[in-house]
């Protein structure tokens, strides 16, 4: 039987830039190539570069509730309920709902949820067989960002019970939980003992730059006189910096020719620290840091190629790191913490891979990546590699459909 899939996230997915976006556009190629029809819409806040018909950005009335927040980690639940009262994203979502007649109703991340169970009758949709899609466990994730800024715990609380009492909820009503990892899929059975969990873990496309970007960045770096590039490819995710500046914070011990390579949406985050501080050793990062923004996916593919190290200097957060797929399939020497390695252990002995939780041995492993001759991978894991690309990562998600539940 052929689905009509409804999924509801909190974000645009086109273009594709940050790992979330990612994992759903894979995610809904997946439920194409399949045979189901998928639609998409989004519950979202301004800022991102492009928009659909089908992303709709909160109110401005929304956004002011965003103001009392203690921080921002809340946004996504706050704008989804605050929605509830937004007459024009209410509808729209009854105009979709009426038009595409889905069969299945997929959450991402669980949200938009919020949103749809505050109504008695929602077209129907509240009765439709659930799919409930999460990278993270969020009312972890998101309360271990929030006191990593410096929020008073007591003050959090009353949001991270919102998170947490939504994923229970959904857990318990969804015919399938998708997790990323076997930890978050361990940590969802802890809040519930009646969730049916698939875990389809995180992956990349295959990488496959062109010879005009590479030969761009190596021009680039020829007339900069840039000797070692060691790359750090992360969104504006707090965590991406925290790690970042726990790690990297100071970078005296680099060659004054090396340079760490910057891309993503965290060179935001990035620039105005530069801006407004004045402090010497932020002086000396900027120096030793060249900030590439927010690139097309070919420049960031021959960012990759031309790399001589990747950096993951991931400290907080639950699921599993996209860019650790992309460093894996990109034959490059990793620097990592162990974090960022969570969901992809099975490649901890691959040769060229170092890691380090301190910052002082994580600088080192950073100068001995750069300096030691690279060893090729052997048969077996060059193989084994290739389960970081979706298609692979992405084949748990058939076993959905074959259930009879979903075909009565």
């Amino acid at each position: 039987m052929k689905h009509r899939i409804l999924m509801f996230g909190t974000y645009p997915i086109y273009p594709a830039m940050h790992g979330g976006q990612k994992r759903v556009a894979a995610i809904i190629d997946k439920y194409r190539e399949l045979g189901h029809e998928v639609k998409y819409v989004s519950i979202c806040t301004p800022g991102y570069s492009q928009y659909s018909e089908s992303d709709f950005l909160v109110s401005s009335e929304t956004m002011k509730s965003l103001a009392d927040l203690p921080s921002p980690a809340f946004t996504e639940i706050t704008v989804c309920k605050e929605s509830v009262n937004d007459l024009t994203i209410v509808d729209k979502i009854r105009s979709i709902i009426l038009t595409f007649k889905p069969t299945i109703v997929s959450y991402e991340q669980g949200y938009v949820y919020a949103f749809i169970k505050s109504f008695k009758d929602m077209l129907g949709l509240l009765d439709l067989k659930i799919i409930f899609s999460s990278q993270n466990v969020e009312w972890v994730m998101k309360k271990e960002i929030a006191l990593a800024s410096g929020c008073n715990e007591k003050k959090i609380q009353p949001y991270v019970e919102d998170i947490k009492k939504l994923e229970k909820e959904l857990l318990e009503k969804a015919a399938y939980s998708l997790a990323v990892t076997k930890s978050d899929a361990d940590s969802f059975n802890q809040l519930t003992d009646n969730a049916k969990l698939l875990i389809v873990p995180n992956g990349i496309k295959s990488l496959s730059p062109d010879e005009k970007s590479i030969e761009l960045w190596r021009n680039f770096f020829d007339e900069h006189q840039i000797r070692h590039k060691i790359i750090f490819i992360a969104s504006d995710h707090p965590p991406n910096l925290q790690g970042l500046r726990t790690f990297i914070d100071g970078v005296g011990f680099l060659h004054y020719r090396d340079r760490i390579i910057v891309a993503g949406g965290v060179c935001n985050s990035l620039k105005q620290i530069f801006h407004n501080t004045s402090d010497l050793q932020i002086a000396t990062l900027k120096n030793r840091m060249i900030l590439a923004g927010t690139l097309s996916e070919k420049l960031l593919q021959g960012l990759i190629a031309t790399a001589d190290a990747i950096i993951l200097p991931i400290m907080v957060g639950g699921g599993s790191n996209l860019k650790t797929a992309e460093a894996i399939c990109a034959e490059k020497p990793i620097i990592a913490s162990t974090c960022a390695f969570r969901g992809f252990e099975q490649f901890l002995k691959f040769p060229n891979i170092y890691i380090a939780d301190i910052a002082n041995d994580f600088q080192d492993k950073i100068l001995e990546a750069i300096h030691m001759p690279y060893i090729e991978r052997n048969p077996a894991q060059k193989k084994l590699a290739l389960e970081v690309l979706w298609d692979m990562c992405l084949k748990p998600l058939k076993v959905i459909f074959e259930e009879s539940k979903f075909n009565a």
